[in-house]
């Protein structure tokens, strides 16, 4: 499989321990160091991946291949990452298009649940961790020889080809 996935990502500039209630989506943002274009590349050892189960996917790292980062943008709080769009181009031309607003209504949104979700168990975020946070467009299978850009806009683009 080679199943491309455009993705909002944030680097953590400060660690989030535990806390013993809910962080605020204001208080998860003020820890993040940046946000980052991305490209996740699904994959799995399976054939029959989708009917596996839970328990095996997971121990399959949740079908995650690889991730190719664009450029840190550490000046983005003023940037609705809700409405912007993001283009997923193969070869010259656009074959998927999507928003933020589709991971979770906003991908803040993601990393509040992700931060909360670990505080509930007694985990946390480091500094420096890197936290993707959904597709934001439908997914593409693509082939062998091609050229993908995914573009978020003011947030930049990442760039990979499949030999």
């Amino acid at each position: 499989m080679r199943v491309v996935e455009a993705e909002f990502a944030f680097e953590m500039a400060r660690d989030l321990p535990p806390a013993p209630t809910p962080r605020s989506r204001d208080e998860i943002a003020a820890a993040v160091k940046g946000v980052i274009p991305g490209i996740e590349i699904v994959d799995s050892r399976f054939d029959e991946w989708t009917t596996i189960g839970a328990p095996s996917l997971i121990a399959d790292n949740a079908c995650n291949a690889a991730w190719i980062k664009g450029a840190l943008v550490s000046d983005w709080q003023d940037l609705d990452l809700a409405a912007q769009t993001v283009r997923v181009t193969v070869n010259g031309k656009v074959l998927r298009e999507g928003r933020g607003s589709n991971v979770l209504g906003h991908p803040l949104n993601a990393l509040e649940w992700l931060v909360n979700s670990l505080s509930a168990r007694g985990l946390g975020l480091k500094a420096g961790q890197y936290v993707t946070t959904g597709v934001t467009t439908e997914v593409y299978m693509a082939e062998r020889g091609d050229r993908i850009t995914a573009d978020f806009g003011p947030v930049g683009s990442v760039d990979l080809e499949f030999v």
